[in-house]
């Protein structure tokens, strides 16, 4: 493979050129954010809990629910008592505020 930019052949599991420094358009191992588990807001039956930890797993709340159901049915100190405690323990998502907009007047307008 070759820089688009410089013109120097590169490795072909290259993210950058090393002479220029310009994007090759493969993805690096690097480039994920890691994901903090939070409640969700949006997706909530009670406090959020199997919400915000179907989305950090990526699966499905619904079945995050379930699987909550039957540790609650199965042990049931251990459902009721893990679900507190992960209720007060995991952090709320912050609000997801809509864009501000302003005109060149001066006014300010929410979307």
């Amino acid at each position: 493979m070759f820089c688009t930019k410089c013109g120097i052949e590169i490795e072909e599991r290259a993210s950058y050129c090393y002479q220029c420094g310009t994007a090759t358009g493969r993805p690096s191992g690097f480039s994920k954010v890691p994901q903090k588990l939070l409640r969700s807001r949006t997706n909530k039956r009670i406090a959020g809990v199997c919400g915000g930890m179907g989305k950090y797993l990526d699966a499905d709340p619904t079945f995050m629910r379930v699987m909550w159901l039957l540790l609650l049915f199965a042990i049931p100190p251990a459902g009721l008592i893990g679900y507190i405690a992960a209720w007060i323990a995991i952090p709320m998502e912050p609000y997801a505020y809509p864009p501000v907009v302003s005109d060149p007047a001066g006014a300010v307008y929410s979307s």
